[in-house]
């Protein structure tokens, strides 16, 4: 698999104007030994490898997709935060594990994933809403023309 990127992409809906979407990605094309140890010792909700999931996405082998997802049902809740994980391909494709909070990803590949991805990614925030409203208090008035002035006192005195 010529693996070139993953990133784990998140937001939080039920913040509304307060989300703010992130991410995290790490260029996997030098580190041939952390991208074979998350594939082959990370298992995707306790049936099979990450490898042959990828795989078998890569392939559009949906009924066998289908039978990995079933083998494992979260209980989840309402609200909280939305992680993806997408694998681009050095191709141009991409395989993504939507909302990670259904899936079950167990094995040490995984954990040492996480920490490396944590370590030497590359963060990505994008403000919320509301952040992108804020208007600081502390720039300068505009200054008002004289025509404009004028005009102003004239309405006063009508």
């Amino acid at each position: 698999m010529n693996i070139a990127s993953i990133q784990f992409a998140g937001s939080n809906p039920s913040m509304g104007p307060h989300n703010s979407p992130s991410s995290n990605t790490l260029r996997m094309d030098s580190r041939p030994d952390a991208l074979a140890d998350l594939l082959d010792n990370t298992t995707v909700n306790g049936a099979i490898p990450l490898r042959a999931y990828l795989d078998l996405r890569a392939r559009g082998e949906d009924s066998a997709v289908q039978r990995v997802h079933s083998a494992w049902k979260p209980d989840l809740n309402e609200g909280g935060r939305i992680i993806d994980l997408i694998v681009s391909f050095a191709d141009g494709r991409s395989v993504t594990l939507h909302d990670l909070r259904r899936f079950s990803l167990t094995g040490s590949g995984y954990r040492r994933f996480e920490e490396l991805i944590r370590k030497e990614g590359t963060v990505h925030r994008e403000p919320s809403d509301a952040e992108m409203r804020v208007v600081p208090r502390d720039l300068p008035r505009p200054e008002i023309s004289r025509p404009s002035q004028q005009l102003s006192a004239a309405v006063k005195d009508v």
